[in-house]
Formats: structure tokens, sequence, C-alpha cells
């Protein structure tokens, strides 16, 4: 039975009586908390940066298709016209369909080339005379203009 009290009084012992130099103080853990949040959002954030940036489709400028996108943004063609351009350029066959671009002859060329392939309704008739328009209207003003300088 002697060994039952000797236990007893040292699990009553406190540091402060064993050691002059302990302080029982108990730290906040208030800022901790933060932490909890702070970890998961930060990393979140992080892996929808990496995402977005892994994902970014890589400009195509110094090929065929990159060359008629560009030719399209600085013509503001969009939407069913450019589409129309696209499979016109599809079912006559041209390696760069930039060339619908570069004058009219080679326009109506692909034009008739693609018409074996697909009717040309109402709709896309508008839409053909409206790219025309838009594309080649300024070369005749160009060409009647006298050419200043020397």
């Amino acid at each position: 039975m002697t060994i039952m009290p000797t236990t007893c009084l040292l699990a009553e012992t406190r540091m402060a009586e064993i050691s002059l130099q302990y302080r029982e103080q108990v730290a906040s853990g208030a800022a901790s908390q933060w932490w909890y949040l702070l970890i998961p959002v930060v990393a979140i954030a992080i892996a929808c940066l990496i995402y977005h940036f892994a994902n970014r489709p890589k400009p195509v400028v110094h090929a065929p298709e990159g060359i008629f996108d560009e030719l399209c943004k600085a013509h503001r063609i969009k939407g069913s016209a450019r589409g129309l351009l696209e499979l016109i350029a599809e079912h006559s066959r041209l390696a760069h369909p930039a060339a619908l671009f570069v004058s009219e002859s080679q326009f109506e060329r692909a034009v008739n080339q693609s018409q074996t392939h697909f009717a040309l309704d109402r709709r896309r008739q508008t839409a053909l005379a409206s790219l025309r328009r838009r594309l080649f209207r300024g070369d005749a003003a160009a060409r009647d203009e006298p050419r200043s300088g020397g």
C-alpha cells in the first residue's frame, strides 16, 4: 500500500512547483483557427490559376488557320458569316483559307467549287452577298483613286 500514496502525490504535482521558470499561461487559439480556413482557400486559388493558365489555347498566328482568324477579326466577320467562309474554304479544298480574302476572283472561284458540295439557300446567299461587299467593296474605290506620291 505504500506505492499508492506515492503515485497520487506525483499525479497532483504541478509543473510550477517543480521548476521556477515554468509559467502556466494559455495562448489564445483564435489566430490559429484562421489558418485552417486560409490554407485551403489559398490552395484552391493556386489550383484555379494553374488550371486557367495551363488550359489556355495557344495562339495560332503563323499557320493558315491563324491567319484566317486574324483576317476575320480584322474584317469583323463573326458567327454564321465566318462559318460560311470556313465551309467555303473547306469544300473548295483551299490549302490556305486566308486565300478567300486575297481577291474577288479567288473568292468567286472558291464559292463556285464549293457549291458542288452544298446548296446556297436564301440565307446563305444573303450572307455571301454581305461578305462580298464587306471584303471587296473597297478594292474598286481604291483602284479608281489616283495615287499620290512619287
